[in-house]
């Protein structure tokens, strides 16, 4: 009876345990990497809000996805909710009155609330209507009705204007920083009235 041996490639080479070193290195580094992220506070990321008018606002934001998402006022839970599978959330808040309020938003790796990660916001509801803006005219206005204006004013800064020319409402312009702004329109012959107004976006 005889027997026939086969060689198998890289046995004897060595290759065979510098494969398994280096497939038993990039395991190690993955379960040392999946450990760090399940014990580390999930991130969070909120949506800029700016000062309104309105009685509604909604608190908008992201985090890891399917984690609990808690609204906090004076440290007492109102609203709870999960992200969704892409990790956003948000909260609705209705019938605010004028004044500032200061919310938490609070996220965590389970509903046992460890390893938490928190932000406050604040919301500022002002329904108080700006001042009536100042304009100014050119000093020569134009004698024919298809050459422009520039009408110049000031105002609240960042509030909405809306001018109107002989009752016909023109595209809606922003004061800057400032509260600078400008609108170009032109006039019919004869007498043009002009209205302008300021609102809070």
């Amino acid at each position: 009876m005889s027997l026939s041996l086969r060689k198998i490639p890289g046995f004897r080479s060595g290759k065979w345990w510098k494969v398994s070193i280096t497939s038993g290195f990039y395991l190690f580094v993955f379960l040392t990497i999946l450990a760090v992220l399940s014990s580390s506070a999930p991130t969070l990321a909120l949506d800029k809000i700016d000062p309104t008018s309105k009685n509604s606002v909604s608190i908008a934001g992201k985090t890891h996805s399917n984690k609990p998402v808690y609204l906090l006022k004076d440290n007492k839970i109102v609203q709870s909710i999960k992200s969704d599978s892409s990790g956003k959330f948000y909260f609705a808040l209705n019938d605010l009155k004028d004044g500032n309020y200061t919310y938490t938003i609070e996220t965590c790796n389970s509903e046992k609330k460890d390893k938490c990660k928190s932000e406050n916001v604040l919301i500022t509801v002002d329904q108080t209507p700006p001042p009536k803006p100042e304009i100014a005219l050119p000093n020569k206005l134009p004698n024919d009705s298809e050459e422009e204006i520039a009408i110049k004013g000031i105002s609240e800064p960042n509030t909405k204007i809306i001018a109107s020319v002989q009752d016909n409402e023109l595209p809606a312009t922003t004061a800057n920083d400032k509260g600078e702004f400008e609108i170009k329109t032109g006039l019919v012959l004869g007498t043009n009235t002009i209205s302008v107004k300021a609102v809070v976006k």
